[in-house]
């Protein structure tokens, strides 16, 4: 059997990744894509509406 090696590249990228601080951009991108990831396709909600409802609980004035 093979040794599986993730290389030394990938794995400093990843150490840089886990200590930058992410932007309230990117966390309401990534509340948007969790919440359209949970809701069926048939509910017909899409991904606007989520993101005027994000925007009115966050106390933005315009959906991103």
């Amino acid at each position: 059997m093979t040794e599986l090696k993730t290389s030394e590249s990938l794995l400093d990228a990843l150490r840089k990744a886990s200590s930058r601080k992410i932007t309230s951009e990117e966390l309401h991108a990534q509340r948007v894509s969790f919440i359209m990831g949970s809701v069926k396709a048939e509910s017909g909600i899409t991904r606007e509406q989520v993101q005027q409802v994000l925007a009115k609980q966050e106390g933005s004035k315009k959906a991103s």
